[in-house]
């Protein structure tokens, strides 16, 4: 796959030096947002590939870290340690003893490599620190990571249209990609998912990319003309739309009211969020009037949260429905502390539905991730986690910079609240 060639970058860049880490910014970047399993290296992704590397950049040249940020990193650190060694002898439900097991999927196996991860995301403030040259690195990662975005957006593109006439190239395509292409028949039951695992995670990069041209309405961040703009917002739109995913249409939805809320304190705030709502209003009604498989998948999933109480076994016929039991049925402790992280996906099997396809696959997301934030973090390290997030955002002085740079800095802090 040709992916694996974007890690060619990160090799290089951690051999000229440490004024160039830049450039590992930007493959981390790119290959958090679209994680791809390496061809040939089964387990490896590019998410946890990009982290390897700043490992070993860590160890290859002199690295600095701002003073400022150390006492949140080892808060949040100290966290995840203490979790990880009192889950050590975690014992996991007798109802995974019919389910075949990886030796990396064991605990405390899983635990031990989900905490190692995790840590080692913390070095990105390092690598991002590092950095020689700040506003070139983000005008470079959102450029990059645009046209990674264009090109997964146009090949989605192009799987939609042929099939229109024909299913025989599918298999080729689902080379670029894990998730089922057609949920029964027609154009409108197509579900790309490129570059990623499954449509869900399309569909938030796809948001992304929507996100950050709204940001750049005044190319602030990186030059692009306007009818290139407008040309790509309606392309990434419409693929959300195709990617029919509930929880990352929520997200995505909530991500943009997030902003505008934190943003209300500048003129014409408000009448934005006006016309914003006014226009999703709009865009519901048309929508609605369609035959979109996100449509379906709303009402489905309404219907089954009212009916779940005519379930014969009582239990959840989805993933997020059962994370939310599971939570609900924890004891205080655990819910205020956690499981430990990776360990929540051993439980929460205990409250899906027999009749559903997840209870003969095991291990399941809550597809809205939040609800396994809470079940490997608890609520206190849920919440310790986006407090350090949202003080680091409040550290960082516009008005101590430049003009020109204060104002991207001010986009880029409205990216982090989307995020």
């Amino acid at each position: 796959m040709a992916w694996a060639l974007l890690w060619t970058l990160g090799v290089i860049s951690m051999q000229v030096g440490r004024q160039n880490a830049g450039i590992l910014v930007v493959a981390t970047f790119i290959g958090t947002v679209f994680v791809v399993d390496l061809p040939l290296i089964p387990g490896l992704s590019t998410l946890r590939m990009s982290l390897l590397m700043g490992l070993a950049l860590l160890f290859l040249s002199p690295m600095r870290l701002n003073k400022y940020y150390v006492t949140f990193l080892w808060v949040i650190s100290s966290y995840v340690l203490f979790l990880s060694v009192s889950s050590l002898d975690l014992q996991i439900p007798a109802l995974w003893d019919g389910i075949g097991l990886g030796v990396l999927q064991t605990p405390p196996m899983r635990n031990l490599l989900s905490t190692f991860f995790f840590l080692l995301s913390a070095l990105t403030f390092v690598i991002a620190y590092n950095a020689k040259n700040p506003a070139w690195v983000i005008q470079q990662t959102l450029r990059w990571f645009l046209i990674v975005a264009t090109v997964a957006g146009l090949f989605a593109l192009l799987q939609i249209v042929i099939n229109v006439f024909t299913s025989a190239l599918n298999p080729f395509f689902q080379l670029f990609s894990k998730a089922i292409i057609l949920e029964g028949q027609g154009i409108l039951r197509l579900r790309p998912s490129v570059f990623v695992y499954e449509p869900r995670y399309f569909a938030v990069a796809m948001g992304l990319g929507f996100f950050l041209l709204m940001l750049n309405d005044r190319q602030l961040l990186f030059p692009i003309s306007r009818k290139r703009r407008l040309v790509l917002m309606g392309l990434f739109a419409s693929m959300i739309l195709f990617a029919a995913s509930t929880s990352a249409i929520l997200t995505i939805g909530i991500g943009l009211l997030a902003v505008y809320v934190a943003d209300l304190k500048r003129r014409g705030a408000l009448l934005r969020l006006g016309v914003l709502l006014a226009v999703l209003v709009i865009l519901f009604f048309t929508l609605r009037s369609l035959d979109l498989l996100i449509i379906d998948r709303f009402r489905l999933y309404i219907d089954r949260i009212q009916n779940t109480h005519l379930i014969t076994d009582q239990m959840a016929p989805l993933a997020v429905l059962a994370y939310i039991d599971w939570l609900r049925n924890l004891p205080p402790g655990e819910l205020l502390f956690g499981k430990g992280l990776g360990n929540s996906a051993y439980f929460a099997i205990e409250f899906i539905s027999s009749s559903s396809a997840l209870a003969e696959k095991g291990f399941f997301s809550a597809r809205i991730n939040l609800f396994d934030m809470i079940g490997d973090l608890g609520l206190v390290g849920f919440i310790v986690l986006h407090a350090i997030w949202f003080l680091l955002l409040v550290k960082l002085n516009a008005a101590a910079l430049p003009r020109h740079q204060g104002q991207m800095l001010r986009r880029m802090k409205l990216l982090c609240v989307f995020l």
